[in-house]
Parts: structure tokens; C-alpha cells; sequence
């Protein structure tokens, strides 16, 4: 974990992961995974992406000298997260990606 760069979530509730790389959140309290850079999570179902998780986590990061990179968010489906409540991520993270998309990655099928 220690090397990992880039994280990919798909087909998958994503709020353990978010929730686990929180330094606030995780039961060690420490930064893990302390090379990311990116996280991309692909949403299929709106209420399994949590927008203030994912702002607390890249925040929480970000203060303990572990700031993430990239943030792409990739919707699948016909509900979506407004862009507003993403926008705040801009602040933690060096960019945010928000995409809508009909396919899963071309590994993932």
C-alpha cells in the first residue's frame, strides 16, 4: 500500500475506501497509502458516492501533507451529483475530473 499511485473504484460501494484513506476516519488515524495521487470512481448508483466523505477524506489529506493529485469522478448512470457540490473538492485537490460516461472502463467488462 505504501506504493500505491492511482486507485480505481468501479462496480463497488465506495464509501469503505473513501472512508479508510480519511486519516481522521481509519481506526490507525494515520495517512495510508501515503503515495496516492489519484483516485477515479466510477458511480453507478447515486447512493453510494458521498460527495462530503470524499471532501472530508481529500481535506483531511491534504492537512497531513498527503494531497491527492487527481480526483476524476465518472457518472454511469441517469442521476448524478451536481457539479456545485463537487466543486469544493478544487480546494484539497490539484484537479478534479467530473465526467458522465456509458461504459465501465474496457478492463472492467
Amino acid at each position: 500500500m505504501g506504493n500505491l499511485r492511482t486507485l480505481t473504484l468501479a462496480r463497488c460501494n465506495n464509501l469503505p475506501f473513501i472512508l479508510t484513506l480519511n486519516p481522521n476516519e481509519n481506526s490507525s488515524k494515520i495517512v495510508l497509502c501515503p503515495r496516492l495521487e489519484e483516485v477515479i470512481l466510477y458511480v453507478r448508483v447515486l447512493g453510494h458516492f458521498r460527495i462530503n466523505e470524499l471532501l472530508g477524506m481529500a481535506e483531511e489529506r491534504a492537512s497531513r501533507g498527503a494531497k491527492l493529485s487527481t480526483i476524476s469522478i465518472v457518472i454511469l448512470g441517469e442521476e448524478y451529483v451536481p457539479k456545485k457540490e463537487v466543486f469544493p473538492l478544487r480546494k484539497h485537490v490539484s484537479r478534479v475530473e467530473y465526467r458522465f460516461d456509458d461504459t465501465l472502463p474496457e478492463w472492467d467488462t
